[in-house]
């Protein structure tokens, strides 16, 4: 993976915990992350803009002491990609 994934990947994580961690918005929040970071980029180069003020209002911080890629009982856990979504929602189908 590249650094550009991993900072999607991480944003779309934090986003996903922010809201609670519901199941099936994985793509939501994955393109949420790409939207925001572009916002970010573009912010850093001119003036705030209204919803780069609004976009950092809402962002709160991740817990402290938890990495987005940590899993309290010790194992891993990661943001799930795209393609992730695009073969849960395949199994999905087949069961039904």
């Amino acid at each position: 993976m590249n650094d550009a994934h991993d900072v999607v990947r991480i944003r779309a994580y934090q986003l996903w915990e922010n809201a609670g961690r519901p199941e099936g918005r994985d793509v939501e929040f994955w393109l949420m992350a790409e939207r925001l970071i572009a916002i970010d980029e573009t912010a850093d180069s001119g003036p705030v803009s209204e919803i780069d003020t609004i976009h950092r209002t809402l962002e709160t911080p991740p817990k402290a002491g938890i990495s987005p890629q940590a899993d309290p009982k010790g194992g891993s856990q990661t943001a799930p990609t795209p393609s992730d979504l695009v073969d849960q929602k395949a199994r999905d189908r087949s069961l039904t």
